[in-house]
């Protein structure tokens, strides 16, 4: 009797730890300018963009990240079915350093949970965003010869 005890204990302690790794991250409503949105643990964002309405980031149980701003009138998720555990940074993109520099775009960095960096950059011009693409953990979401200024923003608990 004792042999066919162990195996149904082992199977029962796999099936608890099996259950454990796949429930999903923990939820938490929070709120922006008004709207409700159930999201993971980490904080939301909420950017000043130098140019255009500020906006609140914030990513979901599932990975997914949304977005919301003052006259939305719910959050919409971020296009590009990107996947994060956290909203790292944003920043407003101009077409270069000097005095005449223009105000281009904005763009939002995210971190997942194997440490990778993606952002994903909004063109002013066509009033678009793009979808995720890698960066290193430094960048400012943008190459030569635009440059990607940290955009003021605060961390929403």
């Amino acid at each position: 009797m004792k042999v066919l005890r162990l195996p149904f204990v082992l199977a029962i302690a796999l099936a608890a730890l099996l259950g454990t790794l796949a429930s999903p991250a923990s939820a938490v409503d929070r709120t922006c300018y008004g709207k409700t949105g159930n999201f993971n643990s980490n904080w939301l964002m909420l950017v000043d963009w130098d140019r255009g309405e500020s906006e609140c980031f914030g990513v979901a149980p599932s990975g997914s990240i949304w977005h919301t701003w003052e006259t939305a009138d719910t959050w919409y998720e971020m296009p590009g079915n990107g996947s994060a555990s956290y909203v790292a940074n944003a920043y407003d993109i101009y077409d270069g350093i000097s005095t005449n520099a223009q105000n281009i775009g904005k763009a939002v960095k995210v971190v997942t949970s194997g440490s990778s960096s993606y952002c994903n950059y909004l063109d002013y011009a066509t009033n678009t965003w793009g979808g995720w693409y890698a960066v290193s953990s430094s960048s400012t979401c943008t190459s030569s010869p635009n440059i990607g200024y940290e955009a003021t923003h605060w961390l929403l608990q």
